[in-house]
């Protein structure tokens, strides 16, 4: 496995298991949508970051 697919498949498993805790917490507390922003918001953090780890990697 190439180092871009490796973090492309740990950026996947992050952004699931950010899914998986917003569901866990609305089955827990109720619907609320602000938790589906800020999973929205970290997935877009974490890809930025991802990129920027995949961009920055040995050439």
């Amino acid at each position: 496995m190439t180092p871009t697919r490796r973090a492309i498949a740990f950026w996947i498993i992050r952004v699931a298991i950010a899914v998986i805790l917003v569901l866990a917490l609305q089955a827990w507390r109720g619907p609320d949508p602000v938790l589906w922003y800020l999973a929205a918001i970290y997935a877009a953090i974490s890809a930025f970051t991802t990129y920027l780890l995949i961009r920055r990697g040995p050439k």
